[in-house]
């Protein structure tokens, strides 16, 4: 799937459009909204370095803070920590839920990366 197809996914489970069983939707939403963001970053640095096919995603990270500045890095570091959090068994997570994340965070994060399908 696209990363824009991802994110349309993701934003219609947490309205409810797409029917997740029980409370699960914040935790479902955060896996596709996450999977989209990754897709993004990865497009970025191959875009400005290829060969990182198999790097983790904090080094990823590395290469786009060096590439598009401290600001989009700083960014986009958050956006990867608080949508990996969304991910966890909510008996682990602390803090607010995901769709609280996502409403806060999620507009001004992927402008940040660059609009999805633009590299």
């Amino acid at each position: 799937m696209t990363d824009s197809s991802l994110l349309e996914l993701a934003e219609s489970v947490l309205d409810g459009a797409v029917v997740i069983p029980g409370s699960h939707a914040p935790r479902a939403a955060a896996v596709l909204a996450r999977q989209a963001f990754q897709q993004i970053v990865d497009r970025r640095c191959d875009s400005k370095a290829g060969g990182f096919d198999r790097a983790n995603m904090r080094s990823k990270l590395i290469i786009l803070t060096a590439a598009a500045g401290t600001d989009v890095g700083s960014r986009a570091e958050i956006a990867w920590a608080g949508l990996s959090q969304g991910c966890l068994s909510p008996a682990i997570v602390k803090g607010p839920p995901v769709a609280v994340f996502c409403q806060r965070h999620g507009t001004a994060v992927l402008p940040v990366v660059g609009p999805p399908g633009v590299s």
